[in-house]
């Protein structure tokens, strides 16, 4: 066999040798996805039932949709007498809020300059009250369940009724789309972060 292959021309090698890597390429990326896609099925199976175990001893909570996607899930709920509240619900059970009540709690950031002049779009963020909870300067306890969030909502709701209201917005725009943003921020009620070495800023506002 090895004789057999001396004599074969140099382009057909070539050719075999292209056709090998990319096969060998293709397999690796579609077991990539395979793995990837069993990951995500097992990790909804687990939100899944933790979420409705969660929610079956809360009878003041109305479960409007439920969502997984791509291993989390996207949750819409109504608390009786209270309001509505839309969240990322993932396996560790924190809920990541989107929406409270009348506020949007979905924040976007932005890298800025040393003299805090944004420069550019650097992530977005949602409300996370957990253990390591960024927003303790504005919420001095925790929400690291269901359980909690219905707890909480009313703390939540007076906490968030105390954000800047009105503030004036501009037209911010980098090389991904447009933002508006507040035009001056008020320095009690931004998250100063570093994210890839840089500095980040988060205005809190009502929205």
């Amino acid at each position: 066999m090895f004789k057999m292959f001396k004599k074969i021309p140099l382009w057909l090698k070539i050719v075999m040798g292209f056709i090998f890597i990319i096969l060998f390429l293709t397999l690796i990326f579609f077991s990539y996805f395979f793995v990837l896609n069993l990951t995500e099925r097992q990790a909804e199976t687990e939100i899944d039932a933790k979420f409705h175990k969660e929610a079956s001893v809360l009878p003041e909570l109305e479960i409007k949709d439920f969502l997984l996607w791509e291993g989390d899930s996207l949750v819409f709920v109504n608390l009786k007498d209270k309001g509505d509240i839309r969240f990322w619900y993932w396996k560790n059970g924190v809920p990541r809020i989107d929406n409270i009540g009348q506020f949007s709690t979905f924040y976007d950031c932005f890298y800025v300059d040393k003299y805090g002049i944004k420069t550019g779009y650097a992530f977005s963020m949602n409300l996370v009250l957990n253990n390591e909870n960024i927003f303790s300067s504005w919420f001095p306890f925790q929400v690291n369940n269901l359980k909690e969030l219905v707890e909480r909502y009313d703390e939540i709701i007076a906490v968030l009724n105390n954000f800047p209201k009105n503030s004036e917005t501009v037209s911010f725009e980098d090389k991904r789309r447009k933002f508006e943003v507040v035009k001056q921020s008020d320095p009690k009620y931004i998250i100063k972060q570093r994210f890839r070495g840089r500095n980040v800023w988060c205005d809190l506002y009502q929205n």
